[in-house]
């Protein structure tokens, strides 16, 4: 049994890059064939001041204790955190001799930051033992840097129960962080013009406030802010619907995990041609229109209500493109990584 060590952020906050660290860890804690360490890093990255010192000084003291004891060290970070903390984590399992692999998250490129970030990533990168990206863009970035690079795009488990299948479409979700850049003023604009004309129609906001919004700017005709869902009942809220609506036009996006969800539960998707997404969807399943495009989100809202026939292939086609983004195919191929990088280092 492979001794395998998982840096990274659990939840909360609730969010793309820590409800995918957390799908994994939970995968493997039920795996026969490896034996899993974590340590969490959702503390220890966001503290400030003179406290920050401290907390940052024990948890190398934790990191060390733990690659020492493990065989193989993976790291689950965003570039930012991987600035960070990255050469850190190297230096110790070059001292300690033990592999690394690093797992990226979100749609940030190499390319795109700083000179000084650039250089930082860039030796992370040579000097680990593998790579896992989470977009084709970034697998084709890295690998003129890394010796061993693969995709590892985000997945998810499957529901536990069957999900309903609607004739047609009504009712509206927009499940993510409530931010300016992830569009949910584009939408409601975009979906107040079309309930003016059709009141059988109806939204429903979930997801922790940013922006200085407030639940009163989410107030409208139609539109309902329901709040913070937490991890465990995300299918059971996408389950009352019939179409998630992500406009985002985030410069960070990557993958993001809500899409995939929504495509286990057979459920379509109208989002925006913006970063990675196209690598995730297509028109088998999803509506797709160009950023801070309201009217053509407009008429996606139109015809996908007044078109039952459209909608229903797309509900089929979300189902089958689900099948590439699950998690156990995702948990056996991090497991069959592990144990190539620890056969090279022996």
């Amino acid at each position: 049994m492979i001794n395998i060590l998982l840096v990274g952020s659990l939840p909360p906050p609730i969010g793309g890059t820590t409800v995918s660290f957390k799908t994994l860890v939970d995968n493997l804690s039920d795996h026969t064939e490896a034996n899993i360490s974590v340590v969490d890093l959702s503390s220890g990255l966001s503290v400030k001041g003179l406290k920050s010192v401290k907390v940052k000084l024990l948890l190398l003291f934790k990191l060390f204790k733990s690659i020492k004891a493990t065989d193989v060290v993976t790291l689950h970070v965003s570039i930012g955190s991987l600035r960070l903390i990255g050469p850190f984590v190297l230096l110790l399992c070059k001292l300690l001799g033990k592999p690394l692999v690093v797992r990226r998250f979100g749609g940030v490129l190499i390319k795109e930051c700083s000179r000084t970030s650039r250089l930082i990533l860039n030796m992370v990168y040579k000097y680990s033992d593998a790579g896992l990206l989470q977009t084709k863009t970034q697998l084709e970035e890295a690998k003129s840097l890394m010796s061993y690079a693969n995709w590892f795009p985000t997945s998810r488990n499957a529901p536990s129960f069957q999900c309903s299948v609607s004739n047609q479409c009504s009712k509206f979700l927009f499940l993510s962080q409530v931010k300016k850049n992830k569009g949910v003023f584009d939408l409601i604009n975009a979906f107040g013009k079309y309930r003016n004309i059709n009141k059988n129609v109806t939204l429903d906001i979930y997801g922790p406030l940013f922006d200085d919004i407030k639940e009163e700017d989410l107030a409208f005709d139609g539109i309902n802010y329901r709040g913070v869902v937490s991890s465990g009942n995300i299918y059971e809220v996408i389950n009352k619907h019939d179409i998630l609506v992500l406009p985002t036009f985030y410069e960070g996006e990557g993958y993001p995990g809500i899409i995939i969800e929504a495509m286990h539960c057979g459920k379509p998707i109208i989002t925006t041609n913006w970063k990675n997404i196209p690598e995730v969807v297509d028109e088998s399943c999803a509506l797709i229109f160009n950023p801070q495009d309201v009217d053509s989100l407009y008429f996606h809202i139109k015809d996908v209500v007044e078109n039952s026939d459209a909608y229903r292939g797309l509900c089929l086609g979300s189902k089958l493109r689900a099948r590439e983004f699950d998690s156990k195919l995702m948990t056996n191929k991090f497991l069959d990584v592990c144990n190539i990088v620890l056969k090279g280092k022996k």
